[in-house]
C-alpha cells in the first residue's frame, strides 16, 4: 500500500467529515493504528478543520450532508459490461476523485461561510464607526449652534450698551421692604428696555418677579424676571412713553395687574 497515494486521495478528509460508510470508516481506522503518518493527518485535518469552524461560527447544516451523500449513495450503478472494462486501477481513480470531490466540496462550503463571517464582521464595524461619527457630528453641529446662539446674545448686549439713545434708571427699594435695587435701560427713541441689574431676595417657591411700566397712571407688563435675569443684562419687552419701572413679587407665570403690596423697587425716569 502506498501511504502518500491514500493520503492525498482525499478520503481522510471526507472520513472526518463523518461521510464514509462504516466499512470505509473500519478501513480509515484500521490502516490509521498501522501507519502513524495516516494517524498524524487525520489530526491535522481535524485541527484545520475546528480552527476554521471556529473562526466563522458556521457548520454546514445535517440536511445538507445527507443530501449530499444520499445523491452520492443511490447514483445509478453502472452496467456489468462497464464494470468488466474498468481496471482495478481504474476503480481506484474513480474512488480517489469521489473522497476529493465531497472533500472539495465540504471545504468550499467551509470556506465560504469562513467569507461570510469575515465580510459580514467587517460591514459591523463600519457600520458601528459611521454611527460613531455621525453622533460625533451631531454633537459638533448642537455645540456649535449653542456657541453661535451665544456669540449672538451677547453682540445684541454689547450693542446695547454702546447705545447712546439708552437711558439708566434706577429703581429703589419701597419703604418697608429690604434695601434692594434694579437698575433698567431704556431707549426713548427705539423703546427698547433692558434690566441691567437686580438686587432681590431671592424668589420663593411658586413665586416669580414680574417688571412692570407705568404709562399714563396705568401699570403695563414688561417681562418677567427669571433667575438667569438676575445674573446678566436681559431684554425684556418694548415699552413707550413709560413714566416709571416697578418690580413685584407675583406668583410663577406673572399676574395680568401687580400686586401691590408685594411691589418691591420702583423708578421714576
Amino acid at each position: 500500500m502506498n501511504v502518500n497515494e491514500y493520503i492525498e486521495s482525499g478520503i481522510l478528509d471526507v472520513y472526518v467529515l463523518g461521510g464514509l460508510s462504516p466499512e470505509e470508516i473500519s478501513q480509515v481506522e484500521n490502516y490509521a493504528t498501522r501507519f502513524p503518518e495516516i494517524s498524524k493527518e487525520i489530526e491535522s485535518i481535524k485541527s484545520t478543520i475546528e480552527e476554521m469552524s471556529s473562526r466563522e461560527s458556521i457548520i454546514p447544516s445535517y440536511m445538507t450532508k445527507e443530501n449530499i451523500f444520499n445523491k452520492i449513495n443511490y447514483a445509478p450503478a453502472p452496467s456489468n459490461s462497464l464494470n468488466n472494462s474498468i481496471t482495478v486501477k481504474d476503480k481506484s481513480s474513480h474512488l480517489n476523485f469521489t473522497y476529493l470531490a465531497i472533500a472539495a466540496s465540504w471545504l468550499l462550503t467551509l470556506f465560504a461561510g469562513y467569507l461570510a463571517y469575515h465580510y459580514r464582521t467587517q460591514w459591523l464595524e463600519s457600520e458601528s464607526k459611521f454611527l460613531t461619527l455621525q453622533n460625533e457630528n451631531k454633537e459638533i453641529a448642537t455645540n456649535f449652534n449653542v456657541t453661535k446662539n451665544h456669540l449672538d446674545d451677547v453682540s445684541v448686549k454689547l450693542a446695547a450698551i454702546n447705545d447712546s439713545s439708552l437711558k439708566m434708571i434706577t429703581l429703589k427699594a419701597i419703604p418697608g421692604k429690604p434695601q434692594v435695587f434694579a437698575q433698567i435701560l431704556w431707549s426713548k427713541s427705539k423703546h427698547q428696555v433692558y434690566l441691567s441689574s437686580l438686587s432681590l431676595p431671592e424668589a420663593p417657591e411658586g413665586k416669580q418677579y414680574q417688571l412692570w411700566a407705568i404709562i399714563n397712571g396705568k401699570p403695563v407688563d414688561a417681562g418677567l424676571i427669571s433667575k438667569a435675569d438676575k445674573e446678566q443684562l436681559s431684554r425684556m419687552k418694548d415699552i413707550v412713553n413709560p413714566s416709571a419701572f416697578a418690580v413685584t413679587l407675583e406668583k410663577t407665570g406673572g399676574s395680568e395687574f401687580p400686586t401691590m403690596e408685594e411691589m418691591y423697587v420702583m423708578g421714576i425716569i
